[in-house]
């Protein structure tokens, strides 16, 4: 199971490395081209030296406006608190700036002819209302994917499915 850029990762992982899975489950995965387009990756990743100049209380307000705007039902106090939490600080808005600026659709390029070489048992699960990267967008995934594809749609659930729905996401899971 890879979640939002860890999807990358196990996708880069087995289609560039060799690295065999038994079945392959992504959650609002950042993997085919327009992920990195618009809004405040693209900003950040175009900017980097504006957001490292603002002042450490800017910086936590925009880096919680930013986690927050990733869940649908909004964050319970601790999860917002342990997701803002490793940002904390001039060190650690530096790095949450730096993801943005270091990655980028580069990253994921080379794995765009080869979504079709899987050969594992695949699960696409999306929030309904993902604000960052919508349904538009999954289905340019699965429509890129080997047949078949498993596809599920959670109602009510952003970004973060496992947050927003964690029920309806075990549910998913198990089945």
């Amino acid at each position: 199971m890879a979640h939002d850029v860890g999807g990358a990762v196990a996708l880069r992982t087995t289609l560039l490395h060799d690295v065999a899975f038994e079945s392959l489950t992504l959650i609002d995965a950042a993997t085919v081209s327009g992920w990195g387009a618009g809004g405040f990756f693209q900003t950040v990743h175009q900017h980097p030296a504006v957001f490292d100049a603002l002042p450490d209380w800017a910086s936590a307000a925009l880096i919680d406006a930013k986690i927050r705007s990733g869940s649908h039902t909004g964050l319970r106090t601790e999860a917002l608190a342990a997701y803002t939490g490793q940002w904390a600080g001039a060190e650690g808005a530096r790095a949450f700036y730096q993801q943005y600026a270091q990655g980028g659709e580069h990253d994921t390029d080379e794995l765009q002819d080869r979504l079709r070489l899987l050969d594992v048992p695949l699960h696409v699960i999306w929030g309904a209302e993902d604000a960052w990267l919508g349904l538009d967008y999954a289905e340019r995934l699965v429509a890129a994917l080997p047949d078949p594809v498993r596809f599920s749609v959670v109602e009510g659930a952003g970004h973060t499915v496992p947050e927003d729905r964690p029920g309806e996401l075990l549910r998913l899971l198990g089945a």
